[in-house]
């Protein structure tokens, strides 16, 4: 399809004419361990995750670079 939005509402739309996926909404991703991002076998450059316990033992942000997760370091909490 050119455009696929969700059908409840307008909070999702992936459209390949722009390349852009758009969330009005939060977007939770499902913690995993480096143990299991590591074991993946569709692991691509640019996939982000979230990792259980990735920043030694801690929880964070991390992006496939095509050979290794990097961190993406979770910083002070918001107020």
């Amino acid at each position: 399809p050119d455009e696929i939005n969700s059908t409840t509402s307008t909070d999702l739309t992936l459209d390949p004419s722009t390349g852009k996926v758009n969330i009005e909404e939060i977007l939770q991703l499902k913690p995993q361990t480096l143990t299991q991002l590591n074991a993946r076998s569709d692991k691509e450059e640019g996939d982000l995750a979230y990792c259980s316990n990735g920043n030694s033992g801690a929880k964070t942000l991390a992006v496939y670079d095509g050979s290794n997760w990097k961190i993406v370091a979770l910083g002070s909490t918001i107020s």
